[in-house]
């Protein structure tokens, strides 16, 4: 079983993460999983150019963490705006194991 503690979600703005939330208890009420996502398991870069800048607090505050053994599962989505409720996912997701 995959430690939540230590799992992050980046994406890229506030209305990603509103939406990705949204999504994620949708399939919980579904029972497709049964897990909680909380604030602390996303990171949100504000900018897609931003995403691995060293400059970024999100992207420093990442690499702290994956360097402190903190993050162990990492799941960026780079744009779900489109995401509506109970429509196919049409979100850009790359897991990194």
């Amino acid at each position: 079983m995959v430690n939540l503690n230590k799992v992050r979600i980046i994406c890229e703005g506030k209305t990603d993460k509103n939406n990705l939330t949204n999504l994620i208890n949708h399939m919980k009420k579904e029972r497709y999983f049964e897990f909680n996502v909380t604030n602390n398991n996303f990171i949100v870069m504000s900018n897609k150019s931003y995403l691995l800048d060293d400059k970024n607090v999100g992207y420093r505050t990442l690499l702290e963490e994956v360097k402190l053994n903190k993050v162990t599962k990492l799941l960026f989505i780079m744009d779900s705006s489109s995401l509506r409720p109970f429509a196919p996912m049409s979100c850009i997701a790359t897991p990194i194991v």
